[in-house]
């Protein structure tokens, strides 16, 4: 008779645990720091990514800007980015991807390739782990600027 309490509170347990890791994955939970990151800190990792990979695809833009730091980066870019932690176009993942823990973000980032050429700009699309684990970057040269609505 007593084995029946101790049952269903083991299956609670159970139960209990399989929830939280849940809730985790699709919160975005960094299990390998034990933290979740923050909006800016997961755009701040996009950013020293695109600028490398703008590095490799852009070499005929002459008088390339050079960007010593994010800081740097932000002065010269306001509102470059937009983090999307679900719904992106080009992220194909369903409810079933976040429920087995992987957890991925997009960060597009727009930003101006030269000072010189006012219509050159850089559109970057860098897929994330929730830890900022860079798995994919895509980008493309851009004459204008895109119109900013919000997410």
């Amino acid at each position: 008779m007593k084995r029946r309490p101790l049952m269903y509170s083991f299956g609670a347990a159970i139960l209990c645990t399989f929830t939280l890791i849940e809730y985790l994955n699709f919160t975005g939970f960094c299990y390998a720091q034990r933290r979740y990151f923050g909006e800016q800190e997961l755009v701040d990792f996009a950013i020293k990514r695109a600028i490398h990979f703008s590095d490799l695809v852009t070499s005929d833009v002459r008088e390339r800007e050079i960007y010593g730091s994010v800081e740097d980066f932000h002065k010269v870019n306001p509102n470059c980015c937009i983090l999307y932690r679900w719904g992106h176009p080009d992220l194909a993942e369903g409810i079933w991807v976040r429920s087995f823990g992987w957890y991925i973000s997009v960060a597009e980032i727009w930003y101006r390739l030269s000072a010189k050429s006012p219509s050159k700009f850089f559109r970057a699309h860098v897929f994330m782990s929730a830890c900022g684990e860079i798995k994919d970057v895509q980008g493309s040269i851009e004459s204008t600027l895109p119109l900013r609505s919000s997410k």
